[in-house]
């Protein structure tokens, strides 16, 4: 992964339920399955530095996304080093997805998207994320949203070990 300005979805899987506050913007309640955080990483490190800040739990909370960390693992990153700001585009993809439930107004304070957290029972799989708006158009550089960076994460631990997939 590089250094480079971009956007990205994480894949978190949470093994047991929990309720928690997160900042203003109310509790919430998890269970068991996956969700998908949709973010930009426009600032200092790009992705690199952005999908390495979600990888670890954070004692102070700076998005929401941090505020329920410690209770998920990331499994996998999706991402593009496109200059563009795709993370609107890719949180609507997975509101229209059937098998995705959106928490409304989570991670998207600065937006008017509906949601950029999303919950689902079953692990995502790039072929079913395929955004036609957003792919038709681009470079293969760019294409490589679908190709995945898949990591082992100890939760005791904080562990982490990174393995690249293949493109898609």
């Amino acid at each position: 992964m590089r250094s480079e300005k971009g956007t990205y979805a994480v894949i978190f899987q949470c093994r047991s339920k929990a309720t928690q506050q997160v900042g203003q913007w109310g509790m919430i309640s998890l269970r068991e399955g996956y969700y998908v955080y949709v973010g930009s990483a426009f600032g200092p490190g790009g992705v690199k530095a952005r999908v390495s800040h979600h990888y670890h739990n954070t004692k102070k909370p700076h998005w929401h996304i941090d505020y329920l960390r410690r209770f998920m693992c990331p499994v996998t990153v999706w991402y593009t080093y496109d200059h563009r700001r795709l993370e609107h585009r890719w949180a609507k993809v997975f509101l229209k997805m059937n098998n995705m439930s959106p928490f409304q107004g989570f991670g998207c304070s600065d937006c008017d998207c509906y949601s950029h957290l999303f919950f689902t029972f079953e692990k995502p799989e790039p072929a079913l994320f395929t955004p036609p708006d957003v792919l038709r158009k681009q470079t293969r550089q760019t294409f490589i949203l679908l190709g995945i960076k898949k990591g082992r994460f100890d939760c005791r631990s904080g562990d982490t070990s990174y393995s690249t997939g293949s493109s898609s």
